[in-house]
């Protein structure tokens, strides 16, 4: 039998047509040659009609239990096996499994950060674990439906004999992300990576983390079949293209203003779906009461496919191969937002090269706006990197651009900057770690940044330089074999 709040979803599915018109934040000739690609098109111009619709459906057959959901069959295509770990502090099994090693050399600060990740009775912020060995898997859904959102609190995909749940963030409020959806209903065989989350305004960054590395992993598939993989912004495109998958296998929807709609697949055509799974088939946990953004299980394949994705990019790019042999260049981002700015990243820049120079390596020091940069900048300059240096967000999203033995520096939040700044939302020291999926590259070290007397936001300067000398010893240590 199949959960009662499902209902709004096979509501939509089944109801009649509602008139409408395909409203997005893309105006101009550009949206209007996209009508060719869509079937039918509906919107909830008429709430009354939606609502309508779904109390007439909770009067039929399917209320009565005549019909009962099965689960879908999820066919593995890609194995990735669990993460050698290297853990630092052997009483606290956490630092380098689900949180990075933090560099300091204030020791109360080291303490502190071991108070707060290490304690299981009271840390229970990370779902995912690199020791779990993953998969990359496909399902098909004939003539399928599944709500797309910007950033879903809840997804769901159904058709009349199957469903599934793809995520859910809280209890029944997640229902609503279900309820008054305009419909699309496309007549093509459609690929949903369904980790895609594109949040207004910091699109390049989530499109890098949750849709690219999962979007490479069936690049192949795309070029040999004839399925069309679901974008919504032109930057996906662009890239998917540069990867060589064909543009009539795109279908790109833009979201409508208010960040969602229904994808319906005609009867006769099949709805692919993506989704991480774990080898061993059993399921992957997908909630927890920090509020649900911390069980990225899709993240903890990012670096692992990374080298890949960067080799075929450098491939598309006709980069010169011998050049590309050695990563001769350090490259710092800058953040260069007034959001969360911080003061002294001219100072950290100067400690960077100072270090670089007094420990006589031979790296360049490369400083990158990387939000003033095109994606194919930006990834030229993350692909000559045999380190990156920047504050989380976005700029460091370049990373999933990393080549192999690439290292990470990452500057991140005190937990006073972090109480002030994303209060109860993330744990505190958020970072690209995610969980676990840092542990897939060879160095990874977290410095913070903290509140000055000032009242700025300020790089512990003496900590990145502590940092930069562990990343010496580690190469000296690899040479050395």
């Amino acid at each position: 039998m199949f959960h009662s709040s499902i209902w709004p979803l096979l509501a939509l599915l089944h109801s009649e047509s509602i008139a409408g018109r395909y409203v997005s934040d893309l105006e101009g000739p550009a949206r209007a040659a996209r009508g060719h690609e869509l079937v039918q098109v509906r919107q909830e111009v008429d709430k009354a009609t939606v609502a309508g619709a779904e109390v007439s459906f909770t009067s039929t057959r399917w209320l009565d239990g005549e019909t009962s959901k099965q689960t879908l069959s999820w066919q593995p295509f890609r194995y990735f096996p669990a993460l050698p770990l290297r853990q630092p502090v052997a009483s606290c099994p956490n630092i380098g499994r689900q949180y990075p090693e933090l560099v300091s050399r204030n020791q109360s600060i080291l303490s502190r950060y071991a108070s707060i990740v290490c304690d299981n009775s009271s840390n229970s912020s990370f779902l995912t674990d690199p020791t779990v060995p993953l998969t990359a898997e496909l399902a098909d859904l004939q003539g399928g439906c599944i709500n797309m959102n910007r950033w879903p609190s809840r997804m769901l995909a159904a058709n009349q004999t199957h469903s599934v749940e793809l995520g859910r963030t809280c209890g029944e409020a997640c229902d609503q992300d279900l309820l008054n959806l305009m419909r699309v209903m496309v007549d093509d065989d459609v690929l949903v990576i369904t980790s895609t989350k594109l949040p207004a305004g910091m699109e390049y960054q989530h499109m890098l983390m949750d849709f690219l590395p999962p979007a490479w992993t069936v690049v192949k598939k795309l070029k040999k079949g004839t399925a069309k993989l679901l974008i919504h912004i032109p930057l996906q495109r662009e890239i998917m293209e540069f990867l060589g998958v064909p543009k009539e296998n795109l279908l790109e929807l833009p979201f409508p203003k208010d960040e969602r709609f229904l994808l319906c697949t005609h009867p006769s055509k099949t709805l692919h779906l993506w989704r991480t799974g774990r080898s061993d088939g059993e399921p992957l946990p997908m909630k927890n009461d920090i509020g649900g953004f911390t069980d990225f299980w899709n993240r903890l394949l990012d670096f692992r496919v990374a080298p890949e994705l960067s080799n075929a990019l450098a491939k598309s790019a006709n980069l010169d191969p011998w050049q590309a042999l050695a990563a001769r260049q350090v490259t710092f981002l800058h953040r260069c937002v007034e959001r969360r700015q911080l003061v002294n990243e001219e100072q950290a820049l100067a400690v960077t090269s100072k270090a670089l120079i007094e420990a006589k390596q031979p790296e360049e020091l490369v400083s990158m706006c990387a939000g003033r940069r095109t994606w194919l900048e930006q990834f030229m300059e993350v692909r000559k990197s045999a380190l990156l240096i920047g504050a989380h967000g976005g700029s460091l999203a370049n990373a999933v651009y990393a080549r192999h033995g690439t290292g990470i520096i990452e500057i991140v939040n005190s937990p006073e900057a972090y109480n002030e700044t994303e209060p109860g939302v993330w744990p505190p020291y958020k970072s690209h770690w995610y969980g676990g999926a840092g542990a897939a590259l060879p160095f990874f070290r977290v410095v913070l940044y903290e509140r000055n007397a000032a009242d700025e936001l300020e790089i512990r300067t003496d900590d990145l330089e502590a940092a930069l000398y562990q990343w010496f010893a580690y190469k000296a240590d690899l040479k050395a074999g």
